[in-house]
């Protein structure tokens, strides 16, 4: 083979190594985006799970709120029960007690329901939260590979280049 050749050969190699270093430099950024998408919908999901958490605990209280209402309520009926001059009347107020009564029973089966219901989805939040905090770092690591990976193909590229232009020159 002439040295000519040879010349041609090296270079078509340099050349063949630089674009393919070129391809995986240019796909570097498409990698970190997709990373930082996984990333943010992690945390969208962590942020939604810890919204409807909030909204499970806010129906808590506001049922918390109606059963003291009833209570009140409650604790009037019987002030008034004591006024009261006939039979008739009496019962019919004790009837309305009881009927209030069973309302609040009623109500903090309710609150009892969405506390286990609660209880198990902080469970499953704080389960979430952890895994998000963990594939957070996972992918910051990726992404900080990627840019050391970077850094290291545009290196390599320049050296090859440097290498290729030198067999060119001569």
């Amino acid at each position: 083979m002439t040295p000519t050749i040879e010349k041609l050969l090296r270079i078509q190699d340099y050349d063949s190594r630089i674009l393919k270093l070129q391809r995986e430099l240019k796909d570097i950024p498409s990698r970190k985006k997709e990373i930082d998408f996984r990333a943010e919908t992690d945390r969208a999901a962590s942020s939604q799970a810890k919204d409807a958490l909030k909204t499970k605990q806010a129906g808590i209280r506001e049922i918390e709120v109606e059963i003291e209402s009833n209570k009140a309520h409650i604790r009037k009926l019987r002030e008034q029960q004591i006024q009261l001059k006939s039979n008739k009347e009496f019962k019919a107020m004790e009837q309305e007690v009881a009927n209030i009564q069973k309302e609040i029973r009623g109500l903090e089966e309710k609150a009892i329901a969405i506390m286990e219901h609660v209880e198990q989805f902080q469970v499953e939040f704080r389960s979430l939260d952890k895994k998000a905090g963990e594939n957070e770092a996972v992918m910051k690591s990726d992404a900080q590979a990627l840019d050391k990976r970077g850094e290291a193909i545009q290196g390599e590229i320049d050296q090859l280049t440097q290498k290729r232009n030198a067999i060119a020159g001569e």
